[in-house]
Parts: C-alpha cells; sequence; structure tokens
C-alpha cells in the first residue's frame, strides 16, 4: 500500500481527518496551581491533568529546592533540605495524545533553619583554683567561650537563643535577639561559667540554638558537646583562709549570718558575695527544706529555713564550707539598733595618694533604715544603711569607729591584704605618645565584666570591658589616673562611684611606619631624611617617631623619566609633582613613585622582504603578500618605485586604496605592493617598497612562451593617453588611459572593437572615461583595471546608434537624460531617464549580472524582462530607479529586482543589517535596513512611515531598532515586525498587506513588496531571559523569523503574536490560561510565544499524496487551517520536538497509542500535532 493511502487510512481510523472531524479532549490541568512543604519535612503533592491516556509531566522553566523532584506521573515529592525556604516559581508542562498544556505552579516551602557550630573563644583564667578548707581538694575552672550558630527565618521572624547546661537538658538560656529575612543570619553569644571539676573526669558542656520563630513555631539546631578544656590535678598544701594567697577564691569570699526576723516559725540568714563574678550556692535544713540561691557579684540577698531546724548548711558545688546556727531572737526585742549592725573588713581597694582606701561591709539588721557616723583614721562622715541590708564604705587605712546618735559601739579592725586591686581590678600600660595623644593598653584580668575609667582633671573616660579582655584606647595628651568602678560604694575615699587604682604615666613616642613603592618601568632610587629609608629598587620602608619631618627624593635611573608622586595615604597624601616631597610623619603612610621607561625614537623598521610571484599572465596585476612594519617607534616614510602599495592599520581588517605616492606608516602597520607583470613571456618586473630606509623587492616573472614555434603577431593597438580626445573610426582595438575620452564620429562602423580600460601608470583611484557619441557623453568610472566594453549597433528609434556593451569587468556608467547607456547582451538597451542617470555594471564569466541604479532613473524596453523564472510579471513602466538592483540572467533578461547597494555594504534600504548578536543567538535570518527612503515611492517621506500607513492608517511608525525589528503603534498596543529577506520589486501587485501561508506577511506599497514575520522587540533581552532558565539555552532565529528555542535539552518551535499589550512587570516567561507561552519584555508588554510547524514544507508533501490540492495555511494563533480532500480542519502542533524511537525508523509519519499523529521533520525530528 502506498505511503499516502496508509496515512490516509489511519487518519480514518483516527477519526482525524477523513470521517466528519471529532477533535481529542485538550489537556487541562485539574490540580491546584500551588503546594506548601516544610524544611526538614517529607512532602507530597500530585499533579494532574485530565487526558487519556494519561499525560506525563516535565518542568519547562524554574528549578526545585535541593531534596525535592517532579515524576514523570505528576508526583512532587521530598524532603526540603535545611535552609531551602522560600517561593519556587515554576511552569509545568503536561504532554498527551490530545496535544500539551502548561501551569504556572508555586513551590512554597517554609520553616525556620537552625544550626549550632563550633565554640570559639573558649579560655580560663589561670591556674585551677583550691576552694575546700580541708583535704578533700576539688578544683574551680572560671571559663568563658562563645556560642555559634546560624539560623535562616525563611520570611518569618525569630527570637534566637542558646540553651546550655553538663546535660542535653541544658537547663540555662543565653539570648541573642531577634532575626527576620531570607537569608542565613550567623548567631553568637559569650557565656561565662565555672563550676568545681574532679580530677577524675574532665567538664562536658551541651548546647544549641533554638529560633522561636512567630509563624512557623520552635526551632531547633544539632547539639554540640565540647570539653572546653583537660583538667590538670594541683594539690595546695596550705589551707585557704583569710590572708592567705587563696583568699579570693569564692567560697572564702562567701559569707552568711543569722539575722533576727519577727516572724514564730521562720529564722532568716543574710547572705552575700566578695566574689566578681556569679556563684550559685546550695543550702539545707534537713531534709524538709533544700534549696540554692544565687549571688551575683558583690551581690547581698536572704534566705528563709524553719527555726525549729537550728542550723543552716551550705554547700558549693558539693562542697560543705559553712554551718550556721539560727538566730531566732525576735528583731522588736532588740530596743537599740546598734545592737543589729554587723560589720566586716574586707581589706585595701587600692593606694591613692592620700593613703590608700581601707574597704569594709557594714549590714543593717533592723527593719528600717540606720545612720551610722564613721571614723577612721583623719576620715569622719556619716553612712545611712537601708533596712535589711548592706553597705560597703571606703576610708583611710586603719581601724574604723563606729557610733549611733554620737555613741561610739564597734571598733572595725582592717585587713592587710589587697582584696581586688592585684586580682580583679583593670590594669593598664602605656603604649606610646604623640604631640596630641596617648595610647594605653587596659586589661580586664577577673572572669567578670568590669568598668574602668581613666581620668586627668576635669576630663574623663570610660571602658566596658569584657571578661579577660584587653583594648588599646587613645586619649588626649597628659597626665592619667586610672579607676575601678564599683557601683554602691560610699566614704570620702571614693571618686563618685569609682576606686582609683593607678596614676598612669606616658609611654614613648609612638613609631610611624613609611612605604614607598615603586610604579612603571623605569630604574631609580628613592631617598629619604629624617628616617632610614631601605630601598631594593622596586620598594623602601623607614620607621620614625610620630611628627618627624620627613622629605623624600627620587633619582631616575638613564633610562627613565620620573612622573610624578601619587596614591599618598595618610601624611603623605599632599606629596604630587615630580620635586622632593616635605611632610610631617603622623601615622602609617604608603606612597607610589612612578617612572616611565624611555624610548629612544626611532623611524627604522626591521628589514622585510616579498615573495617573488611567478608564471603570472601577460599584462596583469600582481598582489604581494602583506607584511607588518616592526622596529619603530615613531612614523616612518613609505614610498615605492615600480607600482603601487596600499597600507592597512588595522592588521588587514581594512585596506586603503592603492596609491604610488609617497607617505607615512606606523608601527604594526601592514603593507602590501601591487605591480603589472610584464607584456613579455618569462620577464620579470620588479616594484621596490622603501620604509625608513629600508627597502624589500617585490618581483613578478610571467609565464614561458607557448611551446609553438608560431608567435602570432601582436595586433596593433590605438592607445588613447591621459587628457587627450581620441576619435575611433575602424576596428583597431584600443587602450584607453584614465581620463582619455573617446570620440566616436557619426557613421563610424566601430562595432565589436574591444576597449580596455587601463590601469592608472602611478597606481590609485583610475580618473573616468569619456565617450562622446553622437554629441552626447557617457562617463565610464569605478571600473577594475583591465575590464574591457565594446559598442554593438542597436537601432534606436529607427536610427543605428552604438550602445555600450560589457564584454568583461564591472563599471560604473551616468548619461545624460534619454541617452542610451548599456546594451544587456544585444538585447535590451537601457537609457537614462529625464534627470539623467548612473548605474553600476557587474557580470559573471557565464554572462550573467546586475545593474545597481546610483542615481535618477533607467528605462527598459519590454522585452528586457524574462517570460519565465522570475517572481514579478514585469515592471509596468519598465523604469529602474535608484536604489535598485536588477539581475539579469546569461541571455540578458532580467529576472528580478531588489532594493539595496550593489556590495551589500552601504547601508541603503534593503542592505542586510549585520546586528550585533547575544553569544547564545544563533541568526540565521537575513534582515534587511528599512531606514531611509525608496525613490520609487517617495524621496521625501520615511519608507519605515510608509510601511505604517500601508498596514493600518492608525499605525504609527516608531522605528527599526538595533535588532532590526520594525515596531508600529496601534491602539491598544503594539507591533513587532522583522522583516525578512530581500525588499523586491514587483509593479504589478496591488498596494496592502497580504498574510502567507507560513504565517508571515508580504506588504506591497508602489510595487515594493517588503515580507515580515512576528518578532520580539528585543532579542537581547530575550536570549538573557533564557540563560536564566538554562544556563546553556540557545535561541535560533531561522530565515523565515520563526523561532527555535533550546532549553534544558528540549527543543521549542515558536512563532511570536502580531499584536503586544502594555504589561507592566519584570521580564520572563510565563504560561496564560490558553496554556500558550507569554513574554514579557518589562515595560515593553507582554506577548504571547504560540506553538508553530519546525517543517511545514514537510508536512504539505505528507498531505498531498493524499490530495495533490491540499492548502495549509497559520491562523496566527498557533493552529494551521488545513483543506484536505474537501474538508477543513484545525491542526495544533505541539510546542517541542521530539527525538523518534528506533521502531520509527524510515517513517515519515505515526501515530501514538493514543492516536496523536506525529511528522518525522527534515531534520531527522518529530512533531506532535492535534487534529480538529
Amino acid at each position: 500500500m502506498k505511503t499516502g493511502k496508509m496515512l490516509c487510512l489511519v487518519l480514518l481510523v483516527a477519526g482525524a481527518i477523513l470521517a466528519p472531524p471529532t477533535a481529542l479532549a485538550a489537556l487541562s490541568f485539574t490540580s491546584a496551581a500551588g503546594a506548601a512543604f516544610a524544611a526538614g519535612a517529607a512532602g507530597s503533592f500530585t499533579v494532574a491533568a485530565a487526558g487519556a491516556p494519561a499525560p506525563h509531566f516535565s518542568i519547562l522553566s524554574g528549578g526545585l529546592p535541593s531534596g525535592v523532584t517532579l515524576a514523570a506521573d505528576g508526583t512532587l515529592s521530598g524532603t526540603p533540605a535545611i535552609g531551602s525556604g522560600g517561593s519556587y516559581p515554576l511552569v509545568i508542562v503536561a504532554t498527551g495524545s490530545a496535544g500539551s498544556a502548561m501551569q504556572n505552579f508555586t513551590l512554597t516551602v517554609s520553616g525556620a533553619w537552625v544550626t549550632t557550630q563550633a565554640p570559639s573563644d573558649l579560655r580560663y583564667n589561670g591556674e585551677p583554683y583550691d576552694v575546700s578548707y580541708n583535704s578533700n581538694t576539688r578544683q574551680l575552672f572560671p571559663t568563658q567561650g562563645t556560642l555559634n550558630g546560624k539560623v535562616n527565618p525563611n520570611n518569618d521572624t525569630c527570637t534566637v537563643s542558646f540553651e546550655y547546661g553538663p546535660t542535653t537538658a541544658y537547663g540555662s538560656t543565653l539570648g541573642y535577639g531577634d532575626v527576620s529575612g531570607v537569608a542565613p543570619v550567623a548567631v553568637s553569644a559569650h557565656a561565662y561559667f565555672s563550676w568545681i571539676h574532679d580530677y577524675l573526669y574532665d567538664p562536658v558542656l551541651h548546647y544549641r540554638t533554638k529560633a522561636v520563630c512567630a509563624t512557623s513555631g520552635t526551632w531547633h539546631g544539632n547539639d554540640i558537646t565540647f570539653v572546653p578544656f583537660t583538667s590538670t590535678v594541683r594539690w595546695y598544701t596550705e589551707t585557704a583562709g583569710p590572708g592567705s594567697a587563696n583568699a579570693s577564691f569564692p567560697t572564702l569570699n562567701i559569707h552568711v549570718f543569722a539575722a533576727c526576723l519577727d516572724d514564730p516559725t521562720w529564722a532568716a540568714y543574710d547572705i552575700f558575695s566578695n566574689a566578681g563574678y556569679t556563684v550559685t550556692v546550695n543550702y539545707s535544713a534537713g531534709v524538709a527544706s533544700p534549696g540554692s540561691y544565687i549571688l551575683g557579684d558583690w551581690m547581698y540577698g536572704q534566705i528563709y529555713i524553719p527555726k525549729a531546724a537550728g542550723i543552716v548548711a551550705l554547700s558549693y558545688r558539693g562542697t560543705l564550707f559553712n554551718q550556721t546556727v539560727t538566730n531566732d531572737q525576735a528583731c522588736a526585742e532588740t530596743p537599740s539598733p546598734s545592737v543589729k549592725i554587723r560589720t566586716y573588713a574586707l581589706g585595701q581597694a587600692d593606694t591613692q595618694a592620700a593613703g590608700g582606701a581601707q574597704v569594709f561591709a557594714i549590714y543593717n539588721d533592723n527593719p528600717a533604715p540606720v545612720t551610722l557616723e564613721v571614723m577612721a583614721v583623719s576620715d569622719i562622715f556619716n553612712v545611712t544603711i537601708p533596712a535589711r541590708s548592706r553597705q560597703l564604705i571606703a576610708t583611710g587605712l586603719g581601724e574604723a569607729q563606729l557610733s549611733y546618735n554620737a555613741t561610739p559601739f564597734q571598733v572595725i579592725s582592717p585587713l592587710p591584704d589587697i582584696f581586688w586591686a592585684d586580682r580583679y581590678l583593670v590594669t593598664a600600660q602605656p603604649v606610646c605618645t604623640t604631640a596630641t595623644t596617648s595610647a594605653f593598653m587596659l586589661s580586664n584580668n577577673s572572669a567578670a565584666p568590669q568598668t574602668a575609667v581613666l581620668r586627668s582633671g576635669s576630663t574623663e573616660h570610660r571602658y566596658d570591658l569584657a571578661a579577660y579582655e584587653s583594648r588599646q584606647v587613645t586619649v588626649e595628651s597628659g597626665s592619667w589616673d586610672l579607676y575601678l568602678v564599683v557601683p554602691g560604694m560610699a566614704g570620702p575615699r571614693m571618686a563618685g562611684d569609682h576606686v582609683k587604682v593607678a596614676t598612669l604615666g606616658n609611654g614613648a613616642a609612638c613609631s610611624r611606619t613609611l612605604t614607598v613603592s615603586k610604579s612603571g618601568a623605569g630604574d631609580g632610587t628613592v631617598a629619604a631624611t629624617g628616617c632610614t629609608l631601605v630601598w631594593n629598587g622596586a620598594s623602601g620602608s623607614c620607621s620614625a617617631a610620630d611628627g618627624t619631618s620627613i622629605t623624600l627624593s627620587g633619582d631616575v635611573g638613564s633610562n627613565g623619566t620620573f612622573f610624578g608622586w601619587s596614591n599618598g595615604i595618610g601624611s603623605t597624601a599632599t606629596c604630587s609633582g615630580t620635586s622632593a616631597c616635605t611632610f610631617s610623619l603622623s601615622g602609617d603612610s604608603q606612597l607610589s613613585w612612578g617612572i616611565t621607561l624611555e624610548q629612544t625614537p626611532s623611524n627604522t623598521p626591521d628589514a622585510f622582504s616579498f615573495t617573488a610571484a611567478t608564471g603570472a599572465a601577460l599584462g596583469t596585476a600582481t598582489e604581494s603578500a602583506a607584511i607588518a612594519v616592526a622596529g619603530i617607534i615613531t612614523a616612518a616614510n613609505i614610498s615605492i618605485v615600480g607600482g603601487q602599495y596600499a597600507v592597512s592599520t588595522d592588521s588587514g581588517g581594512t585596506w586603503g586604496a592603492y596609491t604610488a605616492a609617497a607617505g607615512t606608516v606606523s608601527l604594526n602597520d601592514q603593507a602590501k605592493v601591487k605591480l603589472t607583470s610584464s607584456n613579455s613571456y618569462s620577464t620579470a618586473a620588479t616594484a621596490t617598497l622603501t620604509i625608513g630606509g629600508v627597502n624589500g623587492a617585490f618581483s613578478v616573472t610571467t609565464l614561458a612562451a607557448p611551446a609553438s614555434s608560431y608567435i602570432p603577431p601582436t595586433p596593433a593597438v590605438i592607445n588613447a593617453p591621459t587628457n587627450v580626445e581620441t576619435t575611433l573610426t575602424g576596428t583597431t582595438p584600443v587602450t584607453a588611459a584614465p581620463g582619455s575620452t573617446l570620440a566616436i564620429p557619426a557613421g563610424a562602423n566601430i562595432a565589436g572593437v574591444a576597449i580596455i580600460l587601463a590601469a592608472p601608470s602611478g597606481g590609485g583611484a583610475a580618473a573616468p572615461i569619456s565617450v562622446k557619441i553622437g554629441g552626447l557623453t557617457l562617463t565610464l568610472s569605478g571600473y577594475t583595471p583591465g575590464t574591457v566594453v565594446s559598442f554593438k549597433k542597436i537601432a534606436i528609434n529607427g536610427t543605428d546608434t552604438p550602445v555600450l556593451v560589457v564584454t568583461s569587468g564591472s563599471l560604473s556608467l551616468s548619461a545624460a537624460a534619454g541617452q542610451p547607456l548599456l546594451a544587456l547582451n544585444g538585447v535590451a538597451t537601457l537609457t537614462a531617464g529625464d534627470n539623467g542617470a548612473a548605474v553600476s555594471f557587474s557580470a559573471g564569466s557565464d554572462g550573467s549580472g546586475d545593474i545597481a541604479v546610483t542615481n535618477g532613473f533607467v528605462v527598459l524596453p519590454a522585452n528586457a524582462f524574462a517570460a519565465a523564472g522570475n517572481d514579478f510579471a514585469t515592471i509596468q513602466d519598465g523604469k529602474l530607479y535608484a536604489g535598485e538592483i536588477a539581475a539579469f540572467n546569461p541571455a540578458g533578461k532580467i529576472t528580478n529586482v531588489r532594493l539595496g547597494s550593489q556590495d551589500g555594504n552601504g547601508g541603503a534600504v534593503g542592505d542586510p543589517l549585520k546586528p550585533t548578536r547575544a553569544a547564545n543567538l544563533n541568526d540565521k535570518a537575513v534582515v534587511p535596513n528599512l531606514n531611509g527612503k525608496v525613490a520609487r515611492i517617495s524621496t521625501t517621506q520615511a519608507f519605515t512611515d510608509l510601511l505604517a500607513a500601508t498596514i493600518d492608517p492608525s499605525a504609527t511608525s516608531q522605528g527599526q531598532n538595533s535588532d532590526g525589528v520594525l515596531r508600529f503603534a496601534i491602539p491598544g498596543g503594539s507591533v513587532n515586525a522583522l522583516p525578512v529577506g530581500s525588499i523586491t520589486v514587483d509593479t504589478s501587485r496591488p498596494d496592502g498587506v497580504t498574510l502567507t501561508g507560513t504565517g508571515n506577511a508580504e506588504v506591497v506599497k508602489s510595487g515594493v513588496v517588503t515580507r515580515f514575520a512576528p518578532a520580539v522587540s528585543d532579542f537581547a533581552q530575550f536570549a538573557g531571559q533564557l540563560a536564566t532558565l538554562d544556563k546553556n539555552a540557545i535561541l535560533s532565529l531561522l530565515e523565515d523569523g520563526r523561532v527555535h528555542l533550546r532549553v534544558n535539552n528540549v527543543t521549542y518551535v515558536l512563532q511570536p503574536a502580531w499584536t503586544v499589550k502594555p504589561s507592566e512587570g519584570p521580564a520572563g516567561f510565563n504560561v496564560n490560561e490558553q496554556a500558550n507561552f507569554v513574554y514579557r519584555n518589562g515595560s515593553a508588554g507582554l506577548q504571547i510565544l504560540f506553538p508553530a510547524f519546525a517543517d511545514l514544507p514537510q508536512l504539505v508533501a505528507v498531505f498531498k499524496a493524499l490530495d495533490a490540492a491540499v492548502s495549509v495555511a497559520a491562523n496566527g494563533d498557533g493552529t494551521y487551517s488545513a483543506k484536505l480532500l474537501g474538508m477543513n480542519y484545525i491542526l495544533t502542533p505541539d510546542y517541542h520536538l521530539t527525538t523518534p524511537s528506533a521502531d520509527k525508523a524510515g517513517k515519515g509519519w505515526w501515530k501514538d497509542e493514543g492516536g496523536k499523529l506525529y511528522l518525522r521533520n527534515g531534520d531527522g525530528s518529530a512533531q506532535g500535532f492535534g487534529v480538529k
């Protein structure tokens, strides 16, 4: 059975063509256009579309988060990776027997991403400390470190903290703050922790990051376990006690006293800490009342236990360190407030100029405030202690007497220990001093934050120092004292709330560094006064005290030139020019010393030579290969003897005209030589090119004489010299020199006489040659040397008239109005128009060629046009206008007329544009230029305006852009039209617009035919948007303007809609409700991209096997109308092409299991299409 009849049978069975048309049900999505997953949690969603058999699904554009995939059956599943929260817009394609459908789909991934990272800056202060009073030794490690993590809120607002403790129960929390947004945020917090550590094991700390988010809830990071340090066992032989080296240990600085309480069942204990960090104390008074109390640094508080217990035991990290008997006395029973005053000597605070300070603690157990008088050495002052509270006082060194209502009741003896001055206070070391500033290194030597104060007279600077922090600070120059802030202390020895620690001296003068670097290729040395600068040839540096006056000078070597100081940083910012630079070195500074390498001017090039040519034809022009000019610095003279030369200044990209006149060349220019070979056999001709005094000869040797012993005589030749009129009357060949004049008298028989148009003897452009015929002058110009013309007698208006015939070569002609210009192979004669005309003629070896009208118009007789083989019947008035090119066949018959210039590079209307394309754009279309005027239509109106008026009177041309796209503004939108192919002339066609079967358009105005394809307005932006979908995407613009997209290894065939609708929004691709692709070009508007057949001629060929009269035409909406065997059908191609399976080898068409038809294209790919 023949292939055509088989297809007919298949279509009949499928109900697609021969039977009354029945349509396959169009695919449509039935599932929602979005789904929500949570980061770190498994999710699943089923994408579904109606159609049988079931379609398969794929992603056209967009991407899924890591861990999530879309299966061909529509199952969207997986666990989004932590940190992948956000929105994922996709275009999903369903493909089945009924065609394809698309859906805009958004996957939303919610949930914060939280992770915990390793700690940093772990350290502890000094050696482990013994904290017991006996041989049951345990060790205290005051430790600190930075806890780290990362949080991505994923469009939420989250409060972040760290949970830490010795187990995964944690127990302690350290806050960070709020984070928001969609990017990971690094979070950290500094923690201070101290505990008693048994020497049999190392301490272990657990912590994790925690985020409490406003929308997505609470999220935890991973647990981190680490050992802050490795234990070292140290035994102490002495017992810690007051006055010992261990007086600052936590348990020695925790004090507990039984206080009175007006309650029948509960007893009170005052507890306070003189330690510089937080301590947790456990207490017990029998099994019924265990508890703990957290004491901050320098903190006072109370605990309560049943009076019946009679005693309270206190422990620190499992070690008992104090037992105190209950005071069961009611406070109301004590008549004098002074009876309920307790005092303790805490030691010396520092050494002041007035003799130092002794620190005492006074406790008031009374239910009301008590004011006491204090007298210590020369200090006498009052102090008020709040009810049931503590007050620290600083007095002169010595005993302190307390009085209540002028009655002394207690004397406090001082302790000699230096309590906090040496162990916990800040220290300061002078760094350096300038004329205006002093720098000090402040150090906090304790495990708790401290505030240090620098004071000079009335000037004061405060610095908050973290535990163990060291910081360099800079203050005004002068004498400074260092103070420690101790809140809550009273007494005449205090300076506000702080105690003086030390008087500071100034450091040595600050040292500054100067660096000088050479730039450029020259040699030299930089020297300095005021500092010792060591120069290594490329750079040098020196140091000097702050404020030192420095002078820099440069000594340039013999091959360099100093062009100036530059790029000064710091004190050298004012250095410029080439003189020595003087400045005060007041900070670290940098400077650049610029030298350029001198070059001795030279215009003598390197030697060059040309390769000799042999076997040249007699009397022919021969060119040499190009040579490059090397070895010169300045321009060199160039001249030639015996020929001509040409010069290229862009590495041979373009060349100047050949000339024999002297000139100049520069470094890297190229030159080549041309000379005319001898008219004798085996004879050499030489041209010598001279550049800067260096010669190079080019030799051309003619071929050997023929083997025959007979040498025909050389015919006589008439040489028509320059600027002389030569009369032609006979049949002798003529050689016409440039600028010559040939006169042909009336009645002269010169038909067939060869006239050779010679090259200029000195090279350069050839001057025009004039031919006088019957009182009129024909001008020949722009000819290639060696062009041969002759004259033929042609009857014009009944009179035999000599008319020019071009035998070989090319030239340009101009003539007066009505004068015969040219005969085409003796068949037709071109005559100049009313105002004269000029043409360019070029012919090939077979006699075919073209004629370009460059000015005015020419008139052709009716017999000038070929009867067949051309795409127009005739030019009705026989006129060719400027800007038009007529092609003729070997018989001299015009077969085609198009717009443009003869070489296509003149920028005329119809010349091919050469737009700059994106790297991923494969441009196969020939796009003609539309900018300019068309003489056939109008010499005043722009061609683009005429086209707009022809398409629609309401359309306005917005011009042709750099991509070649012509854009028209129309009511409610615009039209993007890409001209393709040649702009031709066919005066048999009426004005108007005709749609072609491929969906393109032909616009005719006054016989000028322009072909357009619908297009996007900006191919570069279109290609750029494709690259966002797939970095390897390729955009192909075909010869007829159709578009092929290669995205994710799938080829899509598109034809843009003609109209563009206004639309605002970001550029990109989408899918509309009709499942068509949509492209938004930013503010340029919204344009539908319809599917198109990849190989429409192949489809028509298959149908023609069934019906020779079949017709198939695009409807402009992604469908095609087909008339086959008297019935009408609508064909809808798939967007994408497929690769046929092996079992389809040799088949031009087939159907799948669902009855869908597939066509094999000429390139081997296949495309499915639906039929209605």
